[in-house]
């Protein structure tokens, strides 16, 4: 049987137990994104995923950071990787490249590796009994955001949220930015403020508010002119960070927000945000992020 097939079918088999691995293998099966009324630019849309489809056929699943349902496949894909490299965990998830940001599970993945190239032998050799044995009995659910490439963080969220797929992160990116505008009625005299719609995208307009920030690398160029060259512009500078992507974390906020985080090798990022107490809410495109630095929240994150 084909590995990826035998993997999708064990997930169905934890899942009809209902136990603690419940969510996480549901989450992995889950085969289309949940889709919202949302009002997107085509054009942003279209050219970002032609893109990302471009880096994915060229450079492999995890060419664009974000990834596609559904997830066992990545996870199919680490693990086929992992046997190639005699257990070895992808090396990108054993080092912190990135200053001021580590993972806090670094003595955790050692035994996992370890644990995993035990059993490499016999699931190269499609016995995959051993395999099973160490996915769901060595194994704890909050380990297996290894197999999509995310860290392991101290703010970093459980698996009772399933991180983005990429179509959801382009499509936040996308959303054409609601303009509040104050108008007045003329029997009451009452202002009020209505939502209308802009031709700049949420990216575009996160990009044109923070560019100005990094005076020194200048990784964010200039955000400016059109409403339609703003958005060109935006989606550059996105795809720069996610065919770049060295660090993925879904971590907390206050307020019962959840923060799904991307960031190239330089430490500039961009992130997405989701409201846990409404069950409707989507991932919504949070901004940009300048690499960490000493003091940054004091100076604005200016440098």
């Amino acid at each position: 049987m084909d590995f990826t097939c035998w993997l999708q079918n064990i997930l169905q088999e934890k899942l009809d137990q209902d136990d603690e691995w419940s969510f996480v293998c549901r989450g992995m099966l889950q085969m289309n994104d949940d889709e919202k009324d949302i009002t997107v630019d085509p054009v942003s849309l279209t050219y970002l995923q032609e893109r990302m489809e471009n880096a994915q056929q060229q450079d492999g699943i995890f060419a664009a950071g974000a990834i596609a349902r559904p997830y066992y496949r990545a996870m199919a894909h680490t693990l086929k990787q992992c046997f190639e490299n005699g257990g070895k965990l992808p090396s990108l998830l054993l080092e912190d490249p990135l200053n001021l940001l580590a993972s806090k599970n670094t003595d955790r993945l050692e035994k996992i590796q370890a644990d995993l190239a035990a059993v490499t032998p016999t699931a190269k050799g499609d016995d995959l009994d051993a395999l099973k044995t160490f996915l769901f009995k060595k194994m704890e659910p909050e380990d297996w955001r290894v197999w999509l490439m995310m860290r392991t963080t101290i703010g970093s969220r459980d698996w009772k949220v399933m991180p983005p797929s990429l179509h959801e992160c382009l499509t936040g990116f996308a959303t054409l930015h609601r303009k509040k505008v104050t108008t007045t009625t003329t029997k009451t005299k009452t202002q009020r403020k209505n939502a209308q719609l802009h031709v700049l995208t949420v990216g575009a307009k996160a990009l044109s508010k923070h560019w100005h920030r990094d005076r020194q690398v200048g990784f964010w160029g200039d955000c400016t002119g059109s409403d339609t060259a703003k958005n060109t512009h935006a989606n550059t500078i996105l795809i720069k960070i996610l065919t770049n992507a060295v660090w993925i974390n879904l971590h907390s906020l206050p307020h019962d927000q959840i923060v799904y985080e991307i960031r190239e090798k330089q430490g500039y990022g961009v992130r997405w945000t989701k409201n846990l107490c409404d069950p409707l809410s989507t991932w919504l495109f949070r901004g940009f992020l300048e690499p960490q630095m000493e003091n940054g929240h004091l100076v604005g994150w200016i440098h």
